[in-house]
C-alpha cells in the first residue's frame, strides 16, 4: 500500500515539482477558456468532439484502405474541426448579443454538425466495407436537419423573399447522389496540381455511402453501357450518356440544353439503354471505379461519380478532357464547351450537397433548393423569356463595344 501511495504521488502534477504545476495551471486555464467560449462543457460539446475525432480517425483508416492516404486533406480535414469548434463559438456570442433566453444559435450549430459528422462516419463506414444499421442514416439525417432550419419565410426559403419564378417549359437539374459530397470540383486548381490535367466536371460520393445515381432530370438516354474496349478497366468504365432540353441555369438566369455524363459506374449497375425516357427518380446506376481511375502514385481511386455537363448538343458522345484510348462509346472532345455543374444543378426535396474538403471545390452548400422555384402567377413564355435574355446580351455587348470606343478615343488624344 505504502509503495501504490508513493507512485500516486509521483504521478501527481505536485511529484513533478515546479514544472508539473505549472503544466496542470496551464491546463485548467486552457480549459476554462476553451469552457466559456464553446458555452459550457456539457453533452452536447462532449458528443460533438467525439462526433468529429471518431469521423477523422474513421477517414483516415477508410482512406489506408482505399490507398489514397493524403497528408493535406488529413492536415484541411484538422483545420475543419477546428473551424467547427470556432462556429460553436460565434453561435455562444451570437446568443449573447441577440439577448436569446436559451442558446439557439449554439445548440442549432450542434445539431447541424453532430449529423453532418454522424453521416461522413456512415460513409468512412460504407469505404471500409462494414454493414451498418439502415435507421441510423434516417435518424442522423434528422439531426443534421434540426440545426439547418432557415430563418427565412414559413416556406423554409432560405432567402426569406419567397419563391423565384421559372420560365414556362423550362426545368430544373437537381443532384444525381440523394446526399452528395462534392471531393472535386469543376476545372479545381488542385486537382490539376495532382493529376496534370484539367478536371471538366465534378467526382462526388453519398455522405451516407448509398451509391445510386438518379437521373438530373427529365431526359432522353443517348449511350449507357460499358465504354472500356478492353474490359471494366479500360476507357471510361461503365457510363451513361442524358440529354436534358430547356434546363433553367440559376448560376446565369438562362436555358439550356444540357448533355450530362456520368463515369465510372459498377460493373453492370447501369439500369437504362440508349432512348429511355427518364426523370428525375429514374436511377441510371451505382457508382464505383471502373474504367481509368488510376492515382499519379500507381494507386486506384476509391468509388465515386464524375459527373460532366456540356451544351454541345450536336456531338453528345464528345468528352472533353478525355484521351478516348481504349473507349468504345465515348470520343476525345476536341474544343471545350463544358459547363459548371455548381451553376446547373439545384438541391431538390429530401437531398444536400457539400464540399468535403476546403480548396477542392467551390462550396456546394449554397446551392438552390428547387423549392425556392415557382411558376409564376403571370406566366412567362418560353419564347419571350428567351427573347428578354438575347435583348439583355446583346446591350451588354453594345455597352462594351461603346466603352471600348471611348477607351480608344482617349487614348488617341493622348
Amino acid at each position: 500500500m505504502n509503495n501504490l501511495t508513493a507512485a500516486l504521488a509521483k504521478a501527481s502534477p505536485a511529484g513533478y515539482g515546479e514544472a508539473g504545476t505549472r503544466i496542470s495551471g496551464a491546463v485548467a486555464v486552457v480549459g476554462t477558456i476553451l469552457s466559456a467560449l464553446l458555452g459550457g462543457w456539457d453533452g452536447m460539446i462532449r458528443a460533438l468532439i467525439f462526433f468529429m475525432a471518431f469521423d477523422f480517425f474513421s477517414g483516415i483508416a477508410a482512406a489506408c484502405r482505399e490507398h489514397n492516404l493524403d497528408s493535406q486533406v488529413m492536415l484541411w480535414g484538422g483545420v475543419g474541426k477546428v473551424m467547427v469548434l470556432a462556429l460553436v463559438a460565434a453561435g455562444v456570442v451570437l446568443d449573447g448579443l441577440l439577448g436569446l433566453p436559451e442558446p439557439y444559435c449554439r445548440t442549432a450549430i450542434i445539431w447541424f454538425y453532430l449529423g453532418r459528422e454522424g453521416l461522413s462516419i456512415l460513409e468512412n463506414y460504407g469505404k471500409l466495407g462494414l454493414p451498418l444499421p439502415a435507421f441510423l442514416s434516417g435518424l442522423l439525417r434528422q439531426l443534421q436537419d434540426r440545426g439547418d432550419k432557415p430563418s427565412g419565410d414559413a416556406d423554409g426559403d432560405p432567402r426569406g423573399g419567397g419563391a423565384d419564378p421559372l420560365p414556362a417549359g423550362a426545368q430544373l437539374l437537381t443532384l444525381p447522389i440523394q446526399r452528395m459530397a462534392i471531393t472535386a470540383g469543376y476545372k479545381n486548381a488542385k486537382y490539376l496540381a495532382r493529376f496534370g490535367f484539367t478536371h471538366y466536371g465534378i467526382d462526388a460520393v453519398s455522405e451516407t455511402g448509398a451509391r445510386e445515381v438518379y437521373a438530373l432530370g427529365s431526359g432522353t438516354v443517348l449511350a449507357a453501357g460499358l465504354d472500356g474496349a478492353a474490359g471494366d478497366y479500360s476507357g471510361l468504365g461503365w457510363v451513361t450518356v442524358v440529354r436534358y432540353d430547356k434546363v433553367y441555369l440559376p448560376g446565369t438566369g438562362k436555358i439550356r440544353d444540357i448533355i450530362a455524363t456520368t463515369f465510372h459506374h459498377e460493373p453492370n449497375s447501369v439500369k437504362v439503354k440508349a432512348g429511355d425516357r427518364v426523370t428525375a427518380r429514374t436511377v441510371l446506376a451505382r457508382y464505383g471505379n471502373t474504367g481509368g481511375t488510376t492515382q499519379p502514385d500507381g494507386s486506384r481511386m476509391g468509388a465515386h461519380l464524375h459527373l460532366q455537363l456540356d451544351e454541345d448538343t450536336a456531338y453528345p458522345l464528345y468528352c472533353s478532357g478525355i484521351s478516348g484510348k481504349g473507349s468504345r462509346l465515348l470520343k476525345r472532345g476536341t474544343s471545350d464547351s463544358t459547363i459548371n455543374p455548381c451553376q446547373v444543378l439545384t438541391v431538390g426535396d429530401g437531398q444536400r450537397a457539400y464540399t468535403r474538403d476546403a480548396g477542392w471545390a467551390e462550396d456546394w452548400s449554397k446551392l438552390p433548393k428547387a423549392a425556392g422555384f415557382s411558376l409564376p402567377g403571370e406566366v412567362v413564355g418560353l419564347a419571350e423569356y428567351q427573347a428578354a435574355v438575347a435583348r439583355a446580351e446583346a446591350a451588354e455587348a453594345e455597352k462594351a463595344a461603346l466603352a471600348e470606343k471611348i477607351s480608344a478615343a482617349r487614348a488617341a488624344l493622348g
